[in-house]
């Protein structure tokens, strides 16, 4: 077997028995985590901004259909797979605080605030959105993510997750800007993925994780 073979079935079996683990105690793991010290947990805070030449409205319009699994999607879905739900007598677009869900490959989120100035999802660790304003005679856009991580998922964070973040919120900012320009969402994601970023898009993508983000939306109910 190749090694970098072994090794992506290494992270799918870490992932999956750390996650399933908390499922199975859930209930129990959120007591002890109310108990838990500052000291063993990690703040994560991680901002990406950029100005586009176009109105606020037009902007907040398209980034509205960011994690909609549909061609005006902004996310890097020819990457990774999005969703929105909802639902049935809803929208299958809508995006409505404390009841749409979106997903992207095993990650699962909730809207939390839906306003003019921010499009926010609150997850079981924190929170992640976009805050859109005009500065400058331009629209600013800002992509904020804050999470309250235990240390082993700081790790993690740390080892893999913040390069993936980096790069499909850039990738979003692209494709937002490529849209501004043309009118139409591009089909293909310009921008490159290492060999790091392969391996794991190869990880997200696998069958297995399918019990992440079940994990994921279990545990909105608490966030």
């Amino acid at each position: 077997m190749p090694a970098s073979c072994g090794r992506l079935a290494l992270v799918q079996s870490w992932l999956l028995l750390s996650l399933t683990a908390q499922s199975r105690a859930q209930a129990c793991l959120r007591g002890m985590l109310s108990n838990v010290s500052v000291s063993h947990m990690a703040n994560i805070t991680s901002r990406h901004f950029r100005r586009f030449s176009a109105p606020v409205g037009e902007v907040r319009a398209w980034l509205n259909h960011t994690w909609t699994g549909t061609g005006r999607d902004l996310f890097p879905s020819d990457l990774i797979a999005t969703t929105r739900e909802n639902p049935r007598d809803v929208a299958m677009d809508a995006l409505i605080p404390g009841v749409t869900i979106c997903t992207h490959g095993p990650l699962a989120f909730r809207v939390d605030r839906n306003d003019a100035e921010e499009l926010r999802f609150a997850t079981p660790y924190g929170s992640h959105g976009f805050i859109v304003k005009e500065v400058d005679g331009q629209t600013q856009v800002e992509h904020v993510l804050s999470m309250d991580f235990p240390l082993w998922l700081r790790a993690v964070w740390a080892l893999g997750i913040r390069s993936g973040h980096d790069f499909a919120v850039e990738a979003i900012f692209d494709r937002l800007e490529s849209t501004l320009r043309t009118g139409a969402i591009p089909t293909r994601t310009e921008r490159a993925l290492s060999p790091g970023l392969r391996l794991m898009r190869l990880v997200l993508t696998s069958p297995l994780m399918k019990h992440v983000r079940a994990w994921f939306v279990r545990n909105l109910a608490h966030a």
